[in-house]
């Protein structure tokens, strides 16, 4: 018995996986995008401007979203304005799994 892929199950493999990356591209140069703004209009992103750039948050965020390691409560709370406009945007729920879901995870 063969773990090796067949040519057509390759192909749906990387069909798959293209998908899933343009999904978190897309994710994360909304979530940096919107961080962008709220670093120039809220006073609590503006502080954490003084350590981190929108780019490196986003790419921070996104990642920790789709490996896991996210605190869930930014799904919930204030702090994460960002990754609420980001969901909307996109027209999928504001909730870690739904998130997780979007970028490709399996769960």
């Amino acid at each position: 018995m063969s773990n090796l892929l067949n040519p057509e199950e390759q192909q749906r493999a990387g069909a798959q996986h293209a998908a899933a990356q343009a999904r978190y591209d897309r994710f994360y140069t909304m979530l940096r995008g919107y961080y962008a703004g709220l670093f120039g209009s809220d006073a609590d992103y503006a502080r954490v401007s003084t350590r981190t750039t929108p780019d490196e948050l986003a790419r921070k965020m996104t990642a920790s979203l789709a490996s896991g390691t996210a605190d869930k409560y930014v799904t919930d709370a204030a702090d994460g304005k960002a990754v609420k406009h980001t969901c909307a945007a996109l027209g999928i729920k504001h909730t870690y799994k739904a998130i997780r879901q979007y970028l490709g995870v399996q769960s």
